[in-house]
């Protein structure tokens, strides 16, 4: 799955150790560190290497990963915090397009596995078994996606209080 820079830069504040954290997994392609690169410098004061990163075509597209080795060597590592992130965008890009997806909760289940099982996805993780008590022979098949996508919205809303336009 990749993303956008625009769908990134309208839903998530990523710094650079973040974008790199995503390149590195193959969640964005080489276009979009430019991209991102370039609506930095039109919005604030930036580094000297932004304006290299913004700059680069797909003559040099080699030299993005080296470029955003060194834009995040600036900031503080926070793997888990980029990871969250990251799960927080693919999650909401997936509910953002549940209707168009064949089978949303096979793609749920991915990204639980992609993201190595994550405790905030536990309560909304189709193929986990409930640990609340709830007994899903209870309800119908209709029902208990209900309560999946209730889960995933309550998750979504405090990632996006947390996640969203931070350092913006």
């Amino acid at each position: 799955m990749f993303f956008s820079a625009e769908y990134l830069i309208a839903n998530v504040a990523l710094d650079w150790a973040d974008v790199l954290w995503g390149y590195h997994r193959q969640l964005i392609g080489w276009r979009v560190p430019i991209a991102i690169a370039a609506a930095r410098l039109a919005n604030r004061p930036h580094e000297p290497l932004e304006d290299d990163l913004a700059g680069l075509d797909k003559d040099h597209d080699w030299r993005v990963g080296q470029i955003l080795e060194d834009l995040a060597a600036c900031a503080p590592a926070h793997d888990d915090a980029s990871r969250n992130k990251w799960l927080y965008i693919t999650l909401l890009w997936l509910y953002e397009n549940r209707e168009s997806l064949d089978d949303l909760f096979a793609k749920l289940d991915e990204v639980f596995a992609d993201f190595n099982y994550p405790d905030e996805m536990i309560s909304f993780a189709p193929m986990m078994p409930c640990t609340d008590g709830f007994d899903p022979r209870g309800q119908t098949a209709s029902e208990n996606r209900s309560g999946i996508l209730a889960n995933w919205t309550e998750y979504l809303e405090m990632a996006k209080a947390r996640y969203a336009m931070i350092n913006r």
